[in-house]
């Protein structure tokens, strides 16, 4: 019974528009594996195919790897590939993709299994062997002849014939007769097609046509050859460093390995790789076969019955391997393909700010133009929302509580993305990079999950081989790559920052500008006061500062500024250990207080830093530390007011100092 890799259904369409578009031309094949000389052990080398002959009855048959089971002796010829592993070597039968299982538990005398699994596979040494060498059962033996006897590492056991034809092969100790072989070198002399240049053809099995279906917008199987005239069945293969790509004229979109998506998804993943078919003897020119990239030997596309969408199956059979027949070029076919590219650029212009491309007049142009565009491609470092279906959110907790989705936004749901140099994003509510510690998504440090680029607006978070998925019930999990785990992307341009008893510090990683009634401040240390100096204008990035006003600030991202100088704030984007060799201080009632040992500083935040030496327990703070009036105007609205201590006053006393809008004025 066939295994499946995944469920029926449709992969989805998605679009890597890259070049190369090439076909292969056929002819008559020829047989596909021929015996040649025979050889030694010496001769026995990495990725070497040979026939491995039995000492048997009929001294003519050869070791065939059954797909299950054991291994048989057989009449027809098998071909290994050797697969050497260090000194050792494994054993892997070309036609079914399955290697000599290593003995199991008490070996001697047990079958000689078949696995897919690399890891079980059994690990030989081979020996050459002269017959008055054997130990008994010599009678078949060749007088002149050398032969061969694999010994496998396990157990030190050997390779053995039970004396009958066509019996499966055991596990046995002895050095008998039957323990030797005669191994014969195979040449792989089918000549599979070149690959013309710029050609649809059509995808046909020994089952029917790949077809695309227009009701259901997807792909399925029809019985029979096919027809050249119809365009749901013409497909090309587009090629971009070697790797290549199916291109469906009946959807106008490319093949994708994702049978969750829908709709026209563009992705810059691998989707198919052409590779030659692992028959022993290509049936009927059906020489090739469609394979998910990186999907080892497991993810054909595999044509079933009639009308039935396409599957994915870990076997092969006539219903994955495939000839391409060309069909004649046509102008549409060219203009469709040229198109193609041009819509791959379209959606690059659309997605990337400043990336403007013009549509290429042949395929050429729109390679050029495509492979420009893609280079600038880049996710910019900046603030972000991740939103899920039905406009949720991804949402972040304390460290070590799992993220959720929601429908508020507020600063749990904004994340920093510090760019290409790490790809990964940091919780604004916390300093934590997105975590892969556990099901839930934790924030916190180490394996930080990565942000990867999957169409046009669509991002995914993968952390090794999974990928954070989004449910229904507002949880988040990892799993494997299907829809659940996509994300959009949405630029954040306002920060909220909430001031606690009309105070906060913050680091801000890109230039801000700070909303009307709240004043930003840089500080610097004398003693043990904190002397605090507004901030005018734009904020520039990487600055660590103070905010003081009333109700809640907003900080509106924004470009520029001047660096600013003499500042005794330090702070991060993450969230860090303290520095060795320093006292930290972090905002506390109205103070800057001494950070107990051990407590990370937060991201996102400002902290002083001094020597530990200093002997300071705290900083009271003091505003601009006047030495004479700058700007000296007189309050007209209700604009709150403070004193230089930076409390708020309801009443002005006539000739006191106080402060309006970051400004000093004289009552």
């Amino acid at each position: 019974m066939r295994k499946k890799f995944f469920s029926r259904g449709f992969f989805g369409l998605a679009l890597l528009m890259l070049f190369g578009l090439t076909l292969p031309t056929w002819g008559q094949p020829s047989m596909a594996y021929t015996i040649t000389n025979e050889i030694l052990k010496e001769q026995i080398t990495d990725g070497k195919l040979i026939a491995i002959k039995a000492n048997d009855a009929n001294n003519s048959n050869y070791v065939k790897g059954a797909s299950v089971g054991s291994p048989t002796f057989l009449g027809a010829t098998t071909t290994f590939k050797v697969e050497v592993a260090g000194d050792k070597f494994r054993l892997k039968n070309v036609g079914a993709n399955q290697y000599i299982k290593k003995p199991q538990g008490s070996w001697s005398g047990s079958l000689v299994a078949m696995t897919d699994n690399q890891s079980e596979a059994a690990l030989f040494t081979a020996n050459n062997v002269a017959k008055e060498n054997v130990a008994w059962n010599t009678s078949l033996l060749d007088n002149t002849a050398t032969y061969v006897r694999f010994v496998e590492s396990v157990a030190n056991n050997c390779f053995f014939n039970c004396q009958r034809t066509n019996a499966a092969p055991k596990w046995l100790s002895g050095q008998g007769g039957f323990s030797v072989f005669k191994v014969y070198e195979v040449v792989d002399n089918y000549e599979y097609p070149a690959f013309d240049e710029n050609k649809p053809f059509r995808v046909i099995s020994n089952r029917g046509t790949l077809t695309y279906d227009t009701e259901r917008g997807k792909l399925k199987n029809v019985t029979g050859t096919g027809n050249d005239g119809d365009v749901n069945q013409k497909f090309a293969i587009i090629t971009d460093d070697g790797v290549k790509y199916l291109y469906s004229y009946g959807a106008g979109k490319f093949v994708a390995s994702d049978y969750y998506r829908t709709g026209n998804r563009l992705t810059t993943v691998p989707v198919y790789t052409l590779t030659k078919s692992n028959a022993q003897t290509p049936m009927n020119n059906y020489a090739y076969k469609l394979q998910l990239n990186g999907g080892g030997n497991n993810s054909f596309i595999n044509l079933s019955e009639e009308n039935v969408l396409i599957d994915h199956w870990t076997t092969e059979d006539e219903g994955n391997r495939f000839y391409l027949k060309n069909i004649e070029e046509t102008v549409q076919s060219a203009e469709i393909l040229k198109n193609a590219y041009n819509a791959a650029i379209a959606t690059v212009k659309a997605q990337n700010d400043g990336v403007t491309v013009s549509e290429g007049t042949n395929l050429t142009e729109a390679k050029e133009n495509w492979n420009t565009a893609k280079t600038q491609a880049r996710l910019k470092a900046g603030f972000y929302r991740l939103q899920g279906p039905a406009g949720k959110y991804l949402t972040a907790g304390d460290k070590g509580a799992a993220l959720t989705m929601g429908t508020t936004k507020g600063e749990q749901t904004i994340f920093y993305y510090n760019g290409e140099s790490e790809k990964n994003l940091v919780a604004l509510s916390n300093g934590y990079s997105l975590h892969n510690a556990n099901l839930g998504g934790t924030p916190a440090d180490g394996d930080a999950l990565t942000i990867r680029v999957e169409d046009g607006d669509t991002y995914t978070l993968q952390g090794g081989e999974t990928y954070l998925t989004h449910n229904t019930n507002n949880s988040v999990a990892k799993g494997n790559k299907q829809e659940k785990c996509e994300f959009r992307l949405e630029s954040v341009a306002e920060i909220p920052v909430t001031l606690h008893n009309g105070e906060a510090t913050f680091y801000t990683p890109v230039a801000v500008s700070v909303s009307e009634g709240t004043t930003a401040y840089k500080g610097s240390v004398s003693g043990s006061t904190l002397n605090l100096t507004a901030l005018n204008g734009t904020i520039p990035a990487n600055t660590p500062f103070f905010l003081k006003g009333t109700g809640d600030c907003t900080l509106t991202v924004t470009t520029g500024g001047e660096t600013i100088s003499d500042n005794a704030f330090t702070g991060s984007v993450k969230t860090r250990t303290q520095t060795s060799g320093k006292s930290t201080y972090v905002l506390s009632n109205a103070e800057f207080k001494l950070l107990g040992e051990g407590v990370n500083c937060r991201g996102f935040r400002a902290q002083v830093e001094t020597e530990t030496n200093s002997g300071v327990q705290g900083f009271t703070l003091e505003f601009d530390n006047i030495t004479a009036i700058e700007s000296v105007e007189t309050p007209t609205d209700n604009t709150p007011v403070f004193d230089l201590s930076g409390r708020c006053v309801a009443k002005t006393v006539k000739g006191g100092i106080y402060l309006r809008n970051g400004k000093k004025f004289v009552q």
